[in-house]
């Protein structure tokens, strides 16, 4: 399972993730959570410094782990 996500720059479509246990790959109840989808232009940061931009998720279907994320125009470099 790979968690790369690849965009470019102006690039605007939705980004929809579910949040699956590990393990099972049963989905995740994120009721009442905050989901932040951050890029960097490392594959694997150590640290956040170098973060390019940081976005809040949209709880579409908690129960069912489901969240989504609306970079704009400028967001992705």
């Amino acid at each position: 399972m790979s968690n790369a996500i690849t965009y470019y720059r102006g690039d605007t479509a939705l980004i929809r993730v579910t949040v699956r246990d590990s393990l099972t790959l049963a989905p995740i109840d994120i009721t009442g959570k905050t989901l932040k989808l951050t890029v960097d232009p490392s594959e694997n940061p150590l640290v956040d410094t170098a973060n390019l931009v940081q976005l809040t998720g949209a709880l579409e279907d908690p129960a069912n782990g489901v969240a989504t994320f609306t970079p704009q125009a400028g967001d992705m470099g």
